[in-house]
């Protein structure tokens, strides 16, 4: 099976159009890529994927942040009571509604059935307190690992931080995902009811109709987009602050989206967890579901790092691609 992999890949490999594309790709460049090749930039992010065994590093990130679930609900359940709202669990039940269709059904159970309402009852009028600075300390350990996660040794491109800046900066972003997460909360939440009230409308015309869930989707999208893009302009340490429309903001958003709904779709359908482990499989799919978001967060931050890195090249070095040509015979 081996030997008939390894012709198959030399076939490949040494086709004429592959090897017209490959070349193709060398001399030819994407917007945001500041001009470097895309077969720099993609060589660059496949030697980095291999060094530092982003599988591992998405494992450990995503078991920190599945620890940070329940602090962070009570941060963000906080910051949702002080919302002018007459009754906030409509809100809760509305902003449910519109995001249940990318979550699993046992990530859905388990977050929203199991931890928000949980906690909602368990805290109803007395959020404020010495648990919510807990609480969110608590939450800033998803981010943290995520930033470990985010450094490089290239230090003409990236710059190091103290144990301190980076608790300062995980803070800060905790802080800021949730208030993101709040006004999602109100956007969305708000916009699924002003939808559904003029979509049931009679008269309403199946273009208009799918033109108000089009523009509701592009908001939500558009959330997705800003929370990704202040994790990647903050979170990484580059010399030179990364731009909002970063070519990986952009990749790790619209990958993340397309995942979660085809990850819905596979466990919702053909998913077994609950017969084979019970409620217990719920907490399992949580898992695998962060495992893979942590990890295009993570090839989106190795397609920036390679362009920061590639854009500017080390003192003494000719081509940005010397960082990454590979030795020869390989």
């Amino acid at each position: 099976m081996t030997n008939h992999w390894k012709k198959y890949k030399r076939w490949f490999i040494r086709h004429p159009r592959v090897l017209g594309l490959i070349q193709w790709t060398k001399t030819h460049s994407l917007p945001g890529f500041v001009g470097i090749p895309i077969y720099s930039v993609f060589l660059f992010v496949w030697n980095e994927a291999k060094e530092e065994r982003l599988n591992l590093r998405a494992n450990s990130i995503a078991f920190n942040f599945f620890l940070a679930i329940f602090p962070f609900t009570l941060f963000l359940l906080t910051l949702i009571s002080f919302l002018p709202l007459e009754d906030v669990e409509s809100y809760i039940v509305a902003w449910h509604n519109s995001i249940r269709n990318v979550l699993p059904q046992d990530v859905d159970t388990f977050l929203f059935s199991d931890v928000i309402k949980g906690i909602f009852d368990l805290h109803r009028g007395d959020l404020l307190s010495v648990g919510f600075i807990l609480a969110i300390l608590f939450a800033s350990e998803g981010m943290l690992s995520m930033l470990h996660g985010f450094e490089k040794d290239y230090t003409h491109a990236f710059k190091s931080r103290t144990i301190i800046h980076k608790r300062l900066v995980a803070l800060a972003l905790t802080g800021s995902s949730g208030i993101l997460l709040t006004l999602s909360f109100i956007v969305v939440g708000f916009g699924n009811t002003v939808v559904s009230e003029l979509v049931d409308r009679p008269g309403m015309g199946w273009l208009t109709r799918w033109g108000l869930y089009g523009i509701h989707w592009l908001v939500t999208l558009s959330l997705v987009w800003l929370l990704v893009s202040i994790i990647y302009r903050y979170g990484t340490p580059t010399r030179q602050k990364l731009s909002l429309f970063a070519p990986g903001t952009n990749v790790a958003t619209f990958t993340i989206v397309i995942f979660s709904f085809l990850i819905s779709y596979f466990f919702n359908r053909f998913g077994t967890y609950n017969k084979v482990y019970g409620s217990i499989g719920a907490i399992i799919v949580t898992m695998l579901w962060i495992k893979y978001l942590v990890l295009i967060l993570l090839i989106g931050f190795e397609l920036n790092a390679s362009i920061a890195t590639l854009a500017t090249p080390a003192s003494g070095m000719s081509k940005p691609e010397n960082l990454i040509d590979p030795k020869p015979g390989q």
